[in-house]
């Protein structure tokens, strides 16, 4: 505990900051090897300092593109 203390203090002086970020996985069905798919990527929004990236997937069915 001692070693991260010392290792991590710098970070912690007036004038610094740390990003924070986080990610959110949501799986509903498996993509088989070897299959084709598309992948959309979107921006779902912004601020001053961020941005939310949404990234899908989607596999082309015998009617239709299902999202997944």
């Amino acid at each position: 505990m001692d070693l991260a203390i010392q290792a991590f203090s710098p970070i912690f002086t007036p004038g610094t900051y740390m990003a924070m970020g986080a990610s959110h996985y949501v799986f509903f069905k498996e993509i088989p090897i070897g299959s084709e798919y598309t992948m959309e990527a979107k921006i779902g929004g912004w601020g001053d300092k961020w941005y939310v990236p949404l990234h899908t997937s989607a596999i082309a069915d015998k009617k239709d593109i299902r999202r997944y």
